[in-house]
């Protein structure tokens, strides 16, 4: 469950030190990003599953894909930011909002069961 920890952090500090690359550079690395610490939490709830009706797929997917996402693009919205310690305060401002809303929807949608 590591990856779910460790996703704010690697989406905020790659999003504020990427924000001046071109586009392709800047999207290509957070979808690297994204995909590994997705894949690393499939993996971990494969081995270890919690409760018996959430999906794997769809706890990387709600938990640590689609708030990252947000985060990075949030964060590249701010490239013209002054510094790097704005964009990553941008980017933390950004991540728990979309880590409740994806949460929400997914358990309204009936994609995850409280």
């Amino acid at each position: 469950m590591w990856p779910m920890f460790a996703a704010p952090f690697v989406s905020v500090l790659a999003g504020a030190l990427l924000r001046k690359q071109s586009r392709r550079v800047y999207w290509t690395a957070s979808c690297v990003c994204t995909f590994i610490l997705s894949a690393a939490f499939y993996v971990g709830a494969v081995r270890n599953p919690g409760p018996p009706y959430n999906a794997p797929s769809a706890l990387a997917s709600v938990l640590v894909g689609a708030p990252m996402l947000a985060a990075f693009g949030i964060e590249r919205l701010a490239r013209t930011a002054p510094s790097v310690v704005l964009a990553m305060a941008l980017g933390f401002v950004t991540y728990v909002p979309a880590f409740f809303v994806t949460l929400t929807v997914a358990v309204g949608v009936g994609a995850l069961t409280p």
